[in-house]
């Protein structure tokens, strides 16, 4: 794909909220479960892969 040509962004508004939006939103919905829990710890994990932004080439393997 080249530099001057746009690219699709119609999924980016789902990706955003699922990515993003997500943690947050099941961190609120279990906050209060959590609250009562003697021990309780949210972990949050992702991957490296969620930083990376605009891929132009295929890695070279």
């Amino acid at each position: 794909m080249s530099l001057d040509r746009s690219r699709d962004l119609s999924h980016a508004g789902a990706s955003v909220t699922g990515n993003r939006l997500g943690p947050i939103r099941l961190t609120n919905a279990l906050i209060e479960h959590l609250r009562r829990q003697p021990h309780a710890a949210i972990v949050n994990l992702s991957s490296d892969l969620a930083f990376v932004s605009l891929v132009i080439a295929q890695p070279i393997p």
